[in-house]
This record gives C-alpha cells, sequence and structure tokens, in this order.
C-alpha cells in the first residue's frame, strides 16, 4: 500500500538557456521570461545569460528583464540561486530553498518580488560581488536568477499532495580571472543498438578545465574502407567545468551493412584569453575518438544485391580459373599441326575429341572458321588407343 504524503511536496520545473547563439528574445515558459538588460554587441551569449569576470572583492552590475507575456497581470518572485550538475553534466539551478555558497550568494537583488502588468515588462538591477577572499578558486563560478510566478503554483487539492511549482531560470556565469585552464578530452564512444535498427552513439566529453568550453561534435559511421555511411554535426554545445558532457545520437543502419566504427570529432578553442561566448576560429585543437568496431547487418534489398553480385564474381573467377587452365594446356601440351587439303574445324575437333570451338578459340580463327592449306595450328596430342 502506498503511504500518502504528510507534507506538500514542492517539486520545480526549470526552463533556462544556455546556448551559444541565443536570440534576444526572452527565457520563456508559461508566459514568464527574462533576459539580461545589458548585453555585449561582440558576445552574443550575453543576450541569454549573464557573464562577469570579476575578482575577488571586486563587484558587477546588471539587470534582468522580467517579462510577462500573460493577459493578466502577474506578481514574480525573483531568486539568486547556486547551481548544479545534473546527469549527463546538463547544467541545472538549486532550489531558492538549499543553502547559499556560491555564486547564488554572491547575487544581490534590488528586488525579490516584482508586479508586471499584462504584457509589459520590468527591470530588477542587481549587483555581483565576489568575496575578497583567497579561498575562492580560479576559473568559472556558475549561478542561476530565477523567476517564478504565484500564478503558476497550482495548490493542491487537499492537505495530502504535491504542488508544482514552475521556474524560469538565466544562467549567470562568474569567471575569477588567473590561470585558467582550457582542456577537453573524449574519454568514450559507445555504440548500442537502437529499437528501430539504428545504432545510438554515445560520445562521452570530459572537461578537465576550470572553465566552461563551447565545443563542436561532428559523428560519423565509417565504414571497414572509410567510407561514411551517416554524419551528424551537432554544432555548438556548452560542456561545463570539471565536468562529463554524455548525449546519445541515433545513426541510421547502414544500407550496405559490414564492419563499422563510430567516429566522434570535437574542435573547441584552447585560448585562455577567449572567453565564454567570443567567437574565434583561431587555436581550434581537434580530437578524434572512434568507437569499438561493429558488425551492421545490411537492410534486406542490399543483402539480395550482394548476393547476387557475390554469385557473379565466383561465376566470373570459375570461369577465368577454367579458361586460364585451358590457355596453359594449349601451350604446354598442344603439338603444331600443318592444315591439309579437306581439313575442317569439326573434322579436327571430331579426331582430336575437342569441341571445335576450343579449336577456334585457342588457334585464333574468327568466323566464316575456315582453314586453308598449310595454315599452321595447334592440336591437342591424339588420344592413346
Amino acid at each position: 500500500m502506498i503511504k500518502k504524503l504528510p507534507l506538500v511536496a514542492l517539486c520545480s520545473v526549470i526552463v533556462s538557456s544556455f546556448f551559444l547563439y541565443a536570440s534576444a528574445s526572452a527565457i520563456n515558459y508559461g508566459g514568464i521570461g527574462g533576459r539580461p538588460v545589458y548585453s555585449n554587441p561582440s558576445n552574443p551569449r550575453t543576450q541569454s545569460i549573464f557573464i562577469f569576470t570579476l575578482k575577488p572583492g571586486q563587484s558587477g552590475s546588471n539587470a534582468v528583464e522580467v517579462q510577462n507575456d500573460t493577459n493578466q497581470t502577474q506578481t514574480i518572485t525573483v531568486d539568486a540561486v547556486d547551481s548544479e550538475l545534473a546527469t549527463g553534466g546538463q547544467f541545472t539551478c538549486k532550489q531558492a530553498v538549499e543553502p547559499k555558497t556560491d555564486v547564488g550568494a554572491w547575487i544581490n537583488l534590488q528586488s525579490t518580488s516584482v508586479t508586471v502588468p499584462a504584457n509589459s515588462t520590468r527591470d530588477v538591477p542587481f549587483t555581483v560581488t565576489v568575496p575578497d577572499s583567497n579561498t575562492i578558486s580560479v576559473g568559472e563560478h556558475d549561478g542561476c536568477i530565477t523567476l517564478q510566478a504565484s500564478s503558476q503554483t497550482a495548490a493542491p487539492s487537499n492537505k495530502n499532495g504535491i504542488v508544482l511549482s514552475f521556474r524560469t531560470a538565466i544562467r549567470v556565469v562568474v569567471t575569477i580571472p588567473g590561470k585558467l585552464v582550457k582542456k577537453l578530452g573524449i574519454t568514450s564512444v559507445k555504440v548500442a543498438n537502437g529499437s528501430d535498427g539504428s545504432y545510438l552513439v554515445t560520445p562521452s566529453i570530459d572537461n578537465q578545465g576550470n572553465v566552461s568550453l563551447d565545443a563542436k561534435l561532428h559523428l560519423q559511421l565509417l565504414s571497414f574502407y572509410g567510407a561514411s555511411s551517416q554524419t551528424v554535426d551537432e554544432g555548438t554545445m556548452p560542456v561545463l567545468p570539471q565536468s562529463s558532457m554524455v548525449s546519445s545520437y541515433d545513426l541510421n543502419h547502414p544500407f550496405w551493412g559490414g564492419f563499422y566504427v563510430a567516429r566522434a570529432t570535437v574542435s573547441y578553442n584552447d585560448d585562455p584569453n577567449t572567453g565564454l561566448g567570443l567567437q574565434d576560429n583561431s587555436n581550434q585543437k581537434i580530437l578524434v575518438m572512434d568507437s569499438a568496431v561493429f558488425f551492421a547487418t545490411p537492410k534486406p534489398l542490399a543483402a539480395i544485391i550482394e548476393i547476387i553480385v557475390l554469385l557473379a564474381v565466383v561465376l566470373a573467377l570459375y570461369w577465368l580459373i577454367r579458361t586460364r587452365k585451358f590457355n596453359r594446356q594449349v601451350n604446354t601440351s598442344w603439338e603444331k599441326y600443318i592444315v591439309k587439303h579437306g581439313d575442317t574445324l569439326e573434322k579436327l575437333a571430331e579426331r582430336t575429341g575437342v569441341s571445335w570451338k576450343k579449336l577456334a578459340v585457342s588457334n585464333k580463327i574468327k568466323a566464316p572458321y575456315t582453314l586453308t592449306e598449310k595454315q599452321t595450328i595447334k592440336l591437342p596430342p591424339k588420344p592413346k588407343d
């Protein structure tokens, strides 16, 4: 028997935008959204996330534009929280009730609640102050500013229920300057059979550095002979510091089948002076790793074609072997013969026990296959009595 929940549980759905080329539109869920008010024109990423570079003791400021796209006035709670890594290396935000020990504690919001009329926006300024302490580690620190409308919290029908609370979150990145390390590695490329006959390719990318890296992933199935069956370009994907990004991709079953490997190619900028979101195609480091070799069965039509081709090859080889054997016999054991009056290929074939066609072929006699007197040809030795 399932026990009833003695307390109301709070579940939170976080919708956030952490992509390289986000548009300037607000990060939005259920009509409630937010975005940075001030962005850097040279860094497209600052249109969707907050990016600061601050030394210990320094402060930076910006403001979050709180957007209400609904048709009614909304009271929206604004919180600063720490971040954490979810399964597969994905970025996620902690709950507002959890202790704040990093970026969430560094953010000072001018207001933690704002009333926004229907289809309007309000700006909430804030400052980020890094504690003046030598214990603050060099590299990237992450947090979130979350937005939640009170109307999006559904009250339970009784005391024993679940409250679903929907949040929108904007990532806040604070980089502490110093010895910044940019280092990616591909730790594995695994291949599994998909339920629909495809192949599930799972590369694992490990960020061994202390800042986020924008990695470009290229996947392909390569045959034993190096021919590419299919390619997938994932584009740019952020890999958080000291984390592993594990993602799976469906690649179509190769039509012809055979022995294959899945190859993962990852490129990223390893220049420590290039900040998060800045576009710089120089200093690109390229990593390549292959999966273990696996055998892909051919598709039914491909199998039929391959069997027909194989049979044709076998027959061709058989004919070639027999022809070479016959030619070798002609060159080594057949004897010269001077054509006499009245000789024909048919008569000579009857006498030697070899078909007239073979006599013609071996002596390069063409249609109409006539012999001339005193012509020199080769004939097999006379059969012994």
